[in-house]
């Protein structure tokens, strides 16, 4: 049975990105995926399907082949200002011939939108564009955030930050993931993170599916999102955050009613964790759905 802390902190956290590295699956497969995981044990624990501005209507095209019903599914869309025009028409039922096909009634319904900025300017002009109709995710160069992320806030958007990759130099340093989380939880910015983060915990991993695939230390999802929670809501323990975020050992954490780390003498209960997650730490995107469900499992918490 899963503790209420834990199920706290895993409701909806998984975004499925299985169309993107290093997974990379075909539309095909990654729709049949995502619909069996709805369909399964842990679907309690996904949320959206995310999918490119220019793979939309591959998307609506696989979905009608495959005969499923994904009317009730909730996409991200990764896009660009020059993704306006296919968003509207996936969104519309006017637009072409056939676009009755390919409106969103069927196929899901885009309600969040992630685009990258370097400028402020870039957040403002996505924001007037899309931001009315969608909830908007900025991701931000890093050494830009002390400017950016007050930007983003500004902009009433949520902000993205990049926590891992195909190579260990995609891998952020934990002292950047800190400052992240500092800002955002100063700015009460909620935030989704992206890439690297299909282990539970801190640890040294294979960083693609390949059999030559290089390795690096990557960080886990509990220690980042705990370490968000923890922030979000006594934002002056820092350095507690810090050790949370470096916490490589299972034994040291015990799931309950609450979620205790014992090295860093934190305790975070199932209502803290609610509350940060639904106004803070919001979501993470992976493309394996699976691989955290069978980590969690060999740890005995799920």
């Amino acid at each position: 049975m899963t503790s209420p802390a834990l199920r706290s902190l895993l409701t909806g956290l998984i975004d499925y990105a299985g169309l993107f590295p290093p997974a990379g699956l075909a539309m095909d497969a990654a729709i049949h995926n995502y619909e069996s995981y709805r369909n399964g044990e842990y679907a309690w624990m996904l949320g959206r399907f995310i999918v490119p501005a220019a793979r939309l209507e591959e998307h609506v095209e696989a979905v009608r082949s495959a005969g499923i019903d994904a009317s009730a599914w909730s996409l991200s869309v990764l896009a660009t200002a020059g993704d306006a025009a296919a968003i509207a028409r996936f969104s519309t039922e006017i637009g072409r011939a056939g676009a009755d096909e390919l409106a969103a009634g069927g196929s899901g319904s885009i309600d969040v939108l992630e685009i990258k900025a370097a400028h402020a300017r870039e957040i403002q002009d996505a924001a007037q564009a899309f931001g009315g109709g969608y909830q908007l995710y900025v991701e931000t160069p890093p050494e830009k955030w002390p400017s950016l992320l007050p930007a983003t806030a500004v902009a009433k958007a949520r902000a993205k930050i990049r926590t891992g990759g195909e190579v260990a130099s995609a891998i952020p340093e934990e002292s950047r993931v800190l400052e992240f989380l500092r800002i955002a939880s100063e700015r009460r910015l909620a935030f989704k993170a992206t890439a690297g983060l299909h282990h539970p915990l801190r640890a040294m991993q294979r960083l693609t599916y390949k059999p030559d695939s290089p390795t690096g230390v990557m960080h886990g999802f509990l220690n980042v999102f705990c370490a968000a929670v923890l922030l979000w809501h006594e934002r002056d323990r820092r350095q507690e955050a810090a050790w949370m975020l470096g916490e490589r050992d299972a034994d040291a954490i015990t799931m309950d009613e609450a979620m205790t780390w014992h090295n860093s003498g934190v305790i975070l209960t199932a209502q803290q964790i609610e509350k940060a997650r639904e106004q803070f730490c919001i979501s993470f995107g992976s493309c394996s759905f699976t691989e955290p469900i069978e980590d969690l499992g060999k740890l005995g918490w799920l």
